[in-house]
């Protein structure tokens, strides 16, 4: 992803859109560069026809991300409201490591070969507690098997990915957008809202100089600056 910051999906759905919260700063913004540059003359404005074309790409890849983000937001919430939780697996093996940890970081083969590697050094089993301990080990398998199972019944994660391709689509073509020179105010408005648009957390995003240059270059050329 080309992005500079890393977002959720839900917090790219912010991005790009509008950012009504900063509209009407950007406009001010806008104004002022449209005075400076009637006083000092402004030049001529790249082709109108590229950034039309560019918008156009960006605008079609979102609307594609957004379709597919809602299709997919729903077998998600589906998936994740059913999903195994593991409750039936059996902790004796793994002694005091809490259940989210094992359900999530466990290798059960890696940790049956540890276990049973230490009979006669730090651990001394009957025949009794290493069956237990076979049998809890195998718990974990089931639920793994379960998860995953699950997972193929929603096609979770081929969906997921394919949402990811959308998105990365999405995201490269608004920074080809931003990069591209900005034909009028209307374009650098655009600019300035995707770029000061709130993040989940409600503030702006923190992006590298490369992003934020072609703006700036944008500014000078249209109040009359070199470019």
């Amino acid at each position: 992803m080309s992005m500079d910051t890393n977002t959720t999906r839900r917090s790219l759905l912010r991005l790009g859109t509008g950012a009504l919260a900063y509209g009407a700063g950007a406009a001010a913004v806008a104004g002022g560069v449209a005075l400076a540059g009637e006083a000092k003359g402004a030049t001529l404005s790249p082709d109108r026809r590229a950034w039309d074309a560019a918008y156009k790409r960006c605008a079609d890849a979102k609307l594609a991300f957004d379709c597919d983000y809602a299709a997919y937001d729903r077998v998600y919430e589906a998936w994740h409201a059913t999903q195994p939780i593991g409750r039936d697996v059996d902790l004796t093996a793994f002694h005091m490591i809490p259940l989210p940890v094992v359900l999530r970081s466990i290798d059960p083969d890696e940790h049956e070969r540890g276990m049973f590697a230490n009979i006669g050094l730090s651990w001394f089993p009957n025949e009794k507690e290493k069956a237990q301990a076979r049998a809890s080990i195998e718990s974990l398998r089931t639920h793994r098997r379960a998860v995953k199972a699950h997972a193929d019944r929603y096609h979770v994660h081929e969906l997921g990915e394919r949402n990811d391709r959308l998105l990365d689509a999405w995201t490269d073509a608004q920074d080809d957008l931003i990069k591209l020179p900005a034909p009028d105010l209307a374009a650098v408005e655009w600019k300035l809202q995707y770029l000061f648009a709130l993040n989940s957390d409600g503030v702006t995003s923190g992006w590298a100089g490369r992003t934020v240059a072609p703006v700036l270059a944008d500014v000078r050329r249209l109040s009359g600056g070199e470019a």
